[in-house]
């Protein structure tokens, strides 16, 4: 008879094809969108454990290439219209081959100068994104229309308001004292 080393493999592995059903199962988009960004998070809490918890490595970088798969998954799926796994695995391809690429160097250093060439990386593929043509200038105020092909700002401003402390208002409230002078004058304001 056959020892089973790991004996909560098979409950765990049922686990999983349990929750991955509820969305079939339900037909809820809501679901499936928060499972998703779940086992995404996972996924990233992951690979973070993997370069600090086991190597000891303080590592600003990693997410960069996740960001490099994700950015090129999208754009396959936007401009192509590429269904989401094959758009996933095209987007996961140069991700793995850029991290190889730059891996090899940089996991060379040690202590602070890896921690802050991994900064320097985020930099530069921030940079890059953002001045790149086909990806086009992104930032969180700016977002692709769904109903154009033009850039469509969300942020929405409200209506401009002074707004006072707490403290402010107990100083206007204050009566002044003799000699104290005014409210406006104890604020710094003639």
């Amino acid at each position: 008879m056959r020892r089973v080393r790991a004996p909560f493999l098979p409950v765990l592995l049922l686990l999983i094809a349990l929750v991955a059903a509820v969305p079939i199962v339900t037909n809820n988009p809501s679901i499936r969108e928060e499972l998703f960004l779940m086992f995404m998070l996972v996924t990233l809490a992951s690979s973070i454990n993997i370069i600090m918890g086991y190597t000891g490595y303080v590592s600003f970088g990693h997410i960069v290439f996740f960001g490099i798969g994700g950015y090129i998954a999208f754009w396959l799926m936007q401009t192509f219209g590429t269904h989401f796994l094959v758009a996933a695995v095209a987007g996961a391809v140069p991700a793995a081959l850029i991290a190889v690429l730059i891996g090899i160097p940089i996991l060379r250093l040690r202590g602070a100068y890896f921690a802050l060439a991994t900064i320097g990386i985020n930099e530069a593929m921030k940079a890059f994104v953002t001045n790149f043509e086909p990806f086009g200038p992104m930032s969180p105020t700016m977002v692709p229309s769904s109903a154009s092909n033009e850039v469509a700002s969300t942020a929405t401003r409200p209506p401009k308001r002074t707004v006072t402390s707490r403290t402010d208002r107990i100083i206007e409230c204050t009566p002044a004292g003799p000699g104290s002078g005014s409210a406006a004058s104890r604020r710094g304001r003639p």
